[in-house]
């Protein structure tokens, strides 16, 4: 066998020195890459039970949702929104009776203050009870509406007549566009 240049002159001792360096150099990197594969593999391990974690969270999630009755929310979703719909068309036409209780009389302080705490009760969303505030101001309203009417009713002995007396006192109703009044006249 021929031997190679580099080989020839080096000893035979130092050939085994140079085989053993060289071998132990390749060990050494077999080993690190061992140790970096190893390292790897715990890391991965590491993410792996993390997303199991994550997976068996979200598969609890979605069985969750899918126990729940969609129909039934809905309906009851819906309830709530007629009740919305139903208590502020109500605000509404109480509000409407309220300014119109005003043209009349001055004194509605007190139910406008009920009316205010009626909104304040709706934007809790306590529908059941602003409801019942707004039926009180209803009923509050009519009260004071039928009070009016009845002390500005003409009565029916009292004639109408729309020209003012030549001399003397009269008492007379006059008919307007706003309506009938009584006038005590005196010429």
């Amino acid at each position: 066998m021929p031997k190679l240049p580099i080989f020839s002159k080096l000893s035979k001792y130092k050939l085994y020195i140079a085989t053993f360096v060289l071998g132990s150099l390749i060990v050494g990197l077999l080993v690190i890459q061992s140790i970096k594969i190893s390292n790897e593999k715990k890391q991965n391990d590491v993410r792996l039970s993390e997303s199991s974690i994550k997976i068996q969270k979200i598969e609890k999630e979605l069985a969750t949702l899918k126990k729940e009755d969609q129909y039934v929310k809905n309906k009851q979703l819906e309830a709530t929104i007629s009740a919305i719909e139903k208590t502020y068309k109500e605000a509404v036409g109480v509000y409407e009776e309220l300014i119109e209780l005003k043209k009349k009389s001055n004194k509605t302080e007190k139910l406008e203050e009920s009316f205010a705490l009626s909104l304040s009760l709706l934007s809790l969303r306590n529908y059941t009870s602003a409801s019942a505030t707004l039926a009180d101001i209803r009923g509050e309203i009519k009260k004071s509406s039928d009070s009016i009417a009845v002390l500005s009713t003409v009565p029916t002995n009292v004639a109408t007549n729309n020209t003012p007396p030549s001399s003397g006192y009269s008492r007379q109703a006059v008919d307007s566009d706003v309506g009938k009044f009584i006038v005590n006249n005196f010429s």
